[in-house]
């Protein structure tokens, strides 16, 4: 019997301004709750594990790992608007491996591993799909294995969407899609005997930085800009799970490191690293703008440690499971954090670090933010969605 999706939609009430308004808030559990059905018996499950919003239209896409369409939904009407095939034609194939889109322009692309035998990217911002030719992408050579899908970023201002792949020789290789006529970025060579783990895009400073383990026992951190690679700092410890983020108000590059159970400080222009301790199994950071303060998911100790790096203050929220995923709204002072077992997410309220949890019909993958709207939306097990009005 084919599964049916679900899109669970969770209210929270807003302008809630005082303390006191937020405290009863978690504590009365003001939050309502809808489900949104997202396939029919006409369609097989995806296999739904990553989702994403496209900031310049509110379009919320849903990729598996098991179909190479995306369910396409309403996010604003909490609505499915159609399936979109990733591949030109119809074609059969694979899951994608990519799903990202431009911060404001409204383009969506999908990297496609087994297109003809080569890896593409795929324009899925009309109809019909456009397959990018040579001409469009730049890439150090052919493209190989599977990797996690954090491992593109995207730049308007600088008019490409870059994306970091192993290669077959087992190295480091770049596939660069120019969007604009003059980009900014001019796409590095390949880089040998080392592993892609995590990218990030610094639009001030206008640099990508490349986070990669190198023989398993050391990570490197790489710095790319115009003239390509402008620095890089090896440091002891693979990352496994690594990530990196970028806080250009601090002159900071933050660094997950799994093996270590540390989260790393670095400076924009490189030098040794600061180590900052977290607990065991650090998967994800978010980091709160307007405080400066870092949230470290740690997936072993089912804590979100929150750290102040300039003063060396640490706290840690318990959580009532594992995280799997971490997304912040400053401005709005809230933590969403996705739970890898039971029914619910975590909501921490970032000024006084209360820690309420709400029913979202099961374990959440992975989760996305839409802070215009003040919407989040989580992947949940049981080919399901989840979104949170707060």
């Amino acid at each position: 019997m084919r599964a049916l999706a679900l899109l669970a939609v969770v209210g929270l009430a807003a302008g809630c301004s005082s303390l006191s308004d937020r405290e009863m808030l978690f504590h009365a559990g003001a939050f309502s709750v809808m489900q949104v059905p997202l396939a029919s018996g006409d369609h097989d499950p995806i296999g739904a594990d990553t989702v994403m919003i496209d900031p310049g239209t509110h379009v919320v896409y849903v990729a598996g790992d098991q179909s190479d369409r995306l369910a396409v939904v309403d996010g604003l009407a909490a609505h499915l608007v159609r399936y979109a095939a990733v591949r030109p034609d119809g074609e059969a194939g694979g899951p994608p491996e990519g799903l990202i889109a431009t911060p404001y322009g409204g383009e969506v692309f999908v990297r496609l591993p087994d297109y003809d035998g080569v890896p593409v990217m795929v324009h899925i911002g009309g109809e019909p799909n456009h397959v990018l030719t040579a001409d469009a992408v730049t890439s150090t050579s052919d493209m190989a294995d599977p990797l996690p899908r954090r491992l593109m970023v995207a730049s308007d201002e600088a008019g490409f969407v870059l994306l970091a792949d192993r290669g077959e020789r087992g190295g480091i290789e770049f596939q660069c899609l120019v969007t604009d006529d003059d980009p900014f970025l001019i796409c590095p060579g390949a880089i040998p005997a080392e592993f892609p783990v995590d990218l990030a895009w610094s639009p001030h400073q206008r640099r990508v930085y490349l986070l990669s383990a190198t023989d398993g026992s050391s990570s490197r951190l790489r710095a790319f800009g115009t003239a390509g690679e402008l620095w890089s700092v090896e440091f002891p410890g693979g990352p496994v799970e690594g990530r990196v983020l970028v806080d250009e108000a601090d002159d900071a590059i933050y660094v997950i490191q799994q093996s270590l159970a540390a989260v790393h400080r670095f400076d924009l222009d490189g030098g040794v690293p600061d180590a900052l301790m977290a607990e065991s199994g650090p998967i994800e950071l978010v980091l709160d703008r307007e405080t400066g303060w870092l949230y470290v998911a740690c997936r072993d100790a089912h804590s979100v440690v929150a750290l102040d790096p300039v003063s060396g203050e640490r706290e840690s929220l318990r959580l009532g499971a594992s995280p799997s995923s971490l997304v912040i709204d400053p401005d709005a002072g809230y933590l969403f954090v996705g739970l890898r077992e039971g029914r619910d997410m975590a909501v921490v309220d970032l000024r006084t670090h209360l820690v309420s949890e709400v029913d979202v019909f099961g374990p959440q993958h992975h989760l996305a933010i839409d802070p215009d709207f003040r919407l989040v939306y989580a992947v949940l097990e049981g080919e399901s969605l989840s979104r949170m009005v707060y």
